[in-house]
This record gives C-alpha cells, structure tokens and sequence, in this order.
C-alpha cells in the first residue's frame, strides 16, 4: 500500500468492486479493501437484475456461464398456490454473484485500482480535504490517507458509523425493516422426479416459481430447475423476527427428495428502508447496502450499487476534487432523483404488504390487483404503469374485492405522491431531513 490515494473503497462486493473500477477507469488513484479474501468477497449466490441497470451502470451484462438464465417465463403464486400470475418475459438477467464480482475486481485491478483483501479499518479519522485511515491487515496496522472514502461495506456500514453527521443521519434499521434472505444451488439427485415437479407446476426447464406469502406478508420462496445443468436455484427470504429465508429454503429442500446436495450459496440481512437521504459529506460517499439501496418490493440491491457506483464516478469526474462538499451534494442528488424515488414509492407498498395476511394476498392475486403488468414492473426496477388497460383492470379487481381497494387504493396514492416528492429531492443538508421525515410519515414509516 501507498501512504496517500486519490480514494479508498471499503468493501469489494458488487458495489464496492464496480465503484473502484469506475474511478480507477476516471484516472483517479483507487485502493479497494475486504475484510475478506479478494476471492471471498461479496455474495456468494444467484441473483437477478433488470438488463437496463447494467447498461445504466456501465457494465456488459452477465454472459456464458456467469448468466444462469434470462428472459423466460416467470410464475408468481398466492400462498395456496390456486391462483398465479404469469410473465410471458422476465425482465431480469439471473446469474452467479461470485462471477460478477470477480469481473468487478478484475476490471478495476486492470484499470490500475490495488486490491487488498483480509483489511479492515480499525479507524478513521476525517479532516478537510484529507481522510485517514487505519486499517489492520496482514500485516498489522497501516495508515492511509486519502480524498475519499467509498464505504460499500454492507448495511452495518463500517465507514458510515464512525463519521458523526452520517451516524446521526442514518438510523439503525428496525427489524421489520431487515429481510433474512438466503440462496443455495443444488444438485438434481433424481431427475424423473425434477421432470414430475415442472409437468405439476405446469413449468418448462428454466422458469422461475414464486411463492409469496408464505411466511408473512412480505415473503418470498422461489425454485429455477434446470435439467440441462442438473441443478436447481433455491431462493428464500422473510421479515427478520417472522420468517427466515434458510428455514424457507430447508422447507423446500425438505419437501422435494430429488433436490440433491448443496454445491454453493449463502445467505444475509438485507436493508429493506427506503435509502438514507444523506448519502455523503465530504469525503465520504455511501454505496450499496451501506446506503440502502434496496429495491423494497422483493429485497434486491446489486443493481442499484452498480448504478450508484457510475453515478459517483460521473459526478466525481465533472467536480474534478473526489473529497469536495460538492461531490456529495450532487451524487445524492443525481442518484435519488432518478433511483431513490423508485425506491420511496416501492417501500410505500412494502411496508403495507407486511400488513397483509395469506388470504389478503391470495386475494390481490385471484381479484387481478397483481397482474402480469405490475408483476412485470416490480421485477424490472420500474414505476408501475397506469395505462388505459391497467387502469381498467385495476378498477375490475377493486370490483371484485372491495374490501382489500379501500387498502390498496390508498397505497398506490402514496406510492405516486412520495415519487414526486422524491424526484424533487433538495440539495440541501437541513432541507433533505424535513422532506425525509414528510416522506416516512408519507410511506408509513412513522
């Protein structure tokens, strides 16, 4: 390690990895540290994004054996499993994390960014114009200083707690705002017996199967068996004190004797609160989970940090000083008016979906308030379209269930009123708290 970088990055998962590549890539000086091994870092799972976040982010889209599968048919079902919702297209590429972060890595060493794994920062100490940091390594203590510090080290935020102003600005996340999620790839032990589960479902070999509801209002269980692979993705997730997303996938693995062994997968806490309204000073800039981007509605957060991690860049490059007051003013501006806002409204429907009981849900479904269209646009990271035809088929299911339209109709009110407020998101720090605290009384948060 050198004495003095243009900018350190805390954390070499997804976020951090793409934001040192980024800034590497902009001629900066960029040192990019894990408290694990380079090759540990970040999920070790399948996930799934919309193909228009790796284009936002710079990024080529995962390709051969990185992509686990893109553009099939998606089922989503009620917790009875009676009634389904079906995408003719899912909008998300799924693929293997650990691919994707080791491309990130690789990118950003190629652009001349030092990789240092097995480093944490032990402590910090911010000035203006100048951040230092002590990190524990291999080899002991070694100090650091820099312009700026990208904390991408997860939702515990390592930076982020140990700078005052962003301590006080971001509140602990309470635990019916954390999802306990967890992924596993196993191996198909029998493969008539996988085949006799796709003709039940009514699914071909690489369509996603849904479940929601399962444990809670806001849960989600998913299975993608693929026979030409031999192995079958698991995806589990629940609100932290009600479900679990491990216990989710066990449930299924239990339930189904020709799912073989477990050949890769992990598990984590996931920040489901709409994004901190104060995501840097100078010197310091927030990514990723550390910063809450997390699209509330199913629990993903990889492609918002590859679009932050572009963001950042672009924003440093057109200032021209990475620690300057005026990088974090415009990063979080330019970031929550055109992905925080999605994010707002998204957790308006969250927080009234953990409401819901099994048979409310299984009634969203039959009615057709979840229909392939809106189903669609949650997947893809995108507003809800009220179109004519949407519009029409929303007022057929408030139709056919009363009852759940007095819920849901004044959730999509403030789904469209905490987006406007939100794209209009000031610049300023005293400004950006009062609106912050009008949209958590907006989306139910307080």
């Amino acid at each position: 390690m050198r004495a003095f970088y243009d900018v350190v990055v805390v954390g070499a998962g997804s976020a951090g990895a793409a934001s040192a590549r980024a800034l590497a890539r902009g001629g900066w000086s960029v040192l990019l540290i894990d408290k694990r091994a380079a090759g540990e870092a970040g999920a070790r799972w399948v996930n799934a994004v919309p193909r228009w976040m790796f284009e936002r982010a710079d990024v080529a889209p995962p390709s051969g054996d990185e992509e686990r599968s893109h553009g099939g048919r998606y089922v989503l079902c009620e917790p009875s499993g009676a009634h389904r919702v079906v995408v003719s297209r899912c909008p998300t590429t799924f693929f293997d994390m650990r691919s994707l972060v080791a491309r990130l890595q690789s990118d950003a060493v190629a652009a001349g960014a030092e990789l240092e794994g097995g480093c944490v920062v032990d402590a910090v100490v911010f000035s203006p114009g100048r951040q230092t940091l002590r990190l524990r390594g291999r080899e002991g203590l070694v100090t650091v200083d820099c312009r700026l510090v990208v904390d991408a080290s997860g939702f515990g935020g390592a930076v982020r707690s140990r700078v005052p102003v962003l301590a006080a600005a971001c509140d602990p996340i309470a635990d019916k705002d954390l999802c306990l999620a967890a992924q596993e790839v196993r191996s198909i032990a029998d493969v008539d017996g996988a085949r006799s589960f796709l003709r039940r479902e009514g699914l071909q070999s690489g369509e996603q199967l849904a479940y929601v509801g399962v444990a809670g209002g806001y849960s989600t269980r998913l299975m993608q068996v693929d026979l030409e692979r031999g192995e079958v993705d698991i995806l589990g997730g629940a609100i932290k004190g009600v479900g679990s997303g491990l216990q989710l996938v066990k449930d299924v693995v239990d339930a189904h004797p020709w799912i073989g062994a477990r050949l890769f997968g992990g598990s984590s806490v996931i920040p489901l609160r709409r994004p901190y309204d104060l995501l840097g000073v100078a010197g310091v800039a927030l990514v990723g989970d550390a910063a809450s981007m997390v699209f509330p509605a199913h629990g993903s957060g990889v492609g918002a940090g590859l679009v932050a991690a572009r963001m950042l860049a672009d924003v440093v490059a057109e200032v021209g000083d990475p620690g300057s007051a005026d990088v974090a003013r415009r990063y979080g501006r330019v970031f929550h008016r055109e992905i925080g806002a999605l994010f707002v409204a998204y957790d308006a429907f969250r927080r009234a979906s953990q409401l819901l009981q099994a048979d409310d849900i299984t009634e969203l479904v039959r009615a057709g308030f979840m229909n392939e269209a809106s189903t669609h646009d949650a997947l893809a990271q995108r507003m809800p379209r009220f179109s004519a035809a949407s519009s029409k088929a929303l007022a057929q299911a408030a139709l056919r269930a009363p009852g759940l339209a007095k819920t849901m109709g004044p959730t999509v009110a403030r789904m469209l009123a905490s987006w406007a407020v939100s794209r209009a998101h000031p610049a300023t720090r005293r400004r950006g708290a009062l609106v912050g605290r009008g949209l958590d009384h907006l989306i139910g948060a307080r």
